[in-house]
């Protein structure tokens, strides 16, 4: 009797220890699934929030400081392009007493050269319709700018009153002197042997010739090419006829030689005479 119960004890025992092993195991594997399924979340959520804050708080601030590089950049670009545009007026007027401006304007304010007259003082050097007196400085001075420049009488080109020309041809320089510092806009004169500088600088349309087109206002003048074997460049007034635009329609009998350069071209920069049989 007693083998018996001890037997049904024990077969109850292991009976209930499996259930609560079972139900341990269950528990467990629940908790370990729960616990596992709750952490990555959570990891995955606060490091894609970090990773997202942190990306969008750098694209803010980068945005934030290109903007106000940019904005700076440009303000100080503006305010540079200014300064040296104002540094750069004052320093042809204090330093040649010449300026890039134009002498005269669109043609048709003179027929012959007793019609113009030539106005100098300390800071310029330049011509005028009789009648007319252009703005002129009150500086004091022992030789006035077309002395200085050896330019001695007003001319009528094109309608318009101009100065004589001067020399600026540098192709045949035989010295060593370096050429003057000459402010944008204006060109060094070159003596009239042609061999050395003079030391002074002169507008484009006072030379007898330029190196470019660029030397050319375009307020009232043009770019003159003759072009042959080489192109020879010179800023001429705009007849009246061309009324400011510059054409072969209404500039090529005026500037273009139908005996040698007989053909004309217009370009942006202005006109071309070309020599076919050159």
């Amino acid at each position: 009797m007693s083998t018996r119960l001890h037997a049904a004890w024990l077969t109850s025992s292991l009976a209930t220890l499996a259930l609560l092993t079972l139900g341990s195991g269950c528990i467990v594997g629940f908790k370990v699934e729960s616990d596992t399924a709750g952490e990555m979340p959570d990891k995955n959520s606060s490091g894609d929030q970090t990773a997202s804050g942190t990306s969008s708080g750098s694209t803010s601030s980068g945005s934030d400081s290109g903007g106000s590089s940019s904005s700076d950049s440009s303000s100080t670009s503006t305010s540079g392009t200014t300064t040296s545009t104002t540094t750069t007026s004052t320093t042809i007027a204090e330093s040649t007493g010449e300026t890039s401006g134009t002498t005269g304007g669109v043609g048709g304010e003179c027929i012959v050269d007793a019609d113009c007259q030539l106005l100098s003082d300390c800071c310029s050097c330049q011509a005028a319709p009789l009648g007319e007196a252009p703005d002129q400085c009150d500086a004091v001075c022992d030789e006035a700018r077309c002395d200085l420049l050896g330019i001695d009488s007003a001319i009528c080109s094109f309608g318009a009153c101009t100065t004589s020309r001067v020399n600026c041809d540098d192709s045949g320089l035989l010295c060593d002197a370096p050429p003057p510092a000459c402010p944008v806009g204006l060109l060094p004169q070159v003596n009239d042997a042609g061999d050395c500088w003079t030391g002074q600088c002169v507008r484009g349309i006072q030379c007898e010739s330029v190196p470019s087109c660029d030397a050319c206002p375009s307020n009232g003048w043009t770019c003159v090419s003759h072009v042959a074997l080489l192109s020879a460049h010179r800023c001429e007034p705009l007849p009246p006829a061309c009324d400011d635009t510059p054409s072969c329609e209404c500039a090529a009998d005026a500037y273009c030689d139908p005996d040698v350069f007989s053909v004309c071209e217009a370009e942006n920069a202005g006109i071309q005479c070309i020599c076919p049989n050159c």
